[in-house]
């Protein structure tokens, strides 16, 4: 955590992190309210290919049949960004800070530090008991189906070890390599309009017209990893500047 003071509290944290028969499970459905999320190829060709989870469509109009996920979204908005002094609200109408952009502006908020105060967000969640689980947190409650006198849980993990299961979860898209003599460029690939190379992709003349694997972090576009379609690995390429 880069914000000072931010930390997990003792009773919180993340299954994975906790629990030692969590570490490195996947899960097995994942819940969608039709807001064409679903849609997405990232979901399709990428997560539901490497990880073979399930969709569960959540029915149009009924909130209800979401109550975990409803309770969390709205602890999320209520604790967390109707909180912020450049909240947008819940509408247009309702919950808006006053001045909002300026106050963006003036006190320098960063999607980073967003996504670190989620993610303690839902590392306390996870920590608080609830009626709906007798009283005990969700964490309790998947250490007893995992780890307790009679687990009743066998979690799916992918056959992968160490940053394998992260790199799983990554886009992939094929792109041709481009240049050659005539055009007085040394080979390189193109992706959303920006031009990588790497040392040895820029010397290796044979992979010219022919298309390469790329493994895409979406997060961090200044490099991507690059295979042949025999699954041979060639050095990340970065973006020119």
């Amino acid at each position: 955590m880069t914000i000072e003071g931010l930390a997990y509290p003792p009773s919180g944290g993340f299954p994975s992190g906790v629990i030692p028969e969590a570490n490195g499970a996947i899960w097995n459905v994942t819940m969608l309210d039709g807001a064409l999320a679903h849609l997405a190829s990232l979901i399709h060709d990428n997560l539901r290919k490497a990880t073979g989870f399930t969709i569960n469509w959540g029915a149009p109009g009924h909130f209800e049949r979401r109550p975990n996920v409803e309770m969390l979204f709205k602890r999320i908005s209520q604790n967390l960004f109707l909180r912020l002094p450049s909240t947008t609200g819940s509408s247009p109408k309702k919950g808006r800070a006053e001045d909002a952009e300026e106050a963006a502006k003036k006190y320098r908020i960063r999607a980073d530090e967003i996504d670190q105060m989620v993610e303690v967000t839902f590392a306390a969640y996870n920590g608080l008991p609830g009626e709906g689980n007798f009283y005990n947190s969700p964490l309790d409650t998947l250490r007893y189906f995992l780890s307790g006198p009679s687990p009743r849980t066998m979690v799916r993990r992918l056959p992968f070890k160490d940053t394998s299961r992260a790199r799983a979860l990554q886009r992939r898209v094929q792109c041709t390599v481009r240049g050659g003599v005539t055009s007085g460029r040394r080979p390189y690939i193109q992706f959303e309009n920006v031009r990588y190379t790497s040392p040895i992709l820029a010397h290796s003349s044979r992979l010219l017209n022919t298309e390469l694997i790329v493994e895409v972090n979406d997060e961090d576009l200044r490099t991507v990893s690059t295979f042949e379609e025999d699954a041979s690995a060639i050095a990340p390429c970065r973006a020119a500047t």
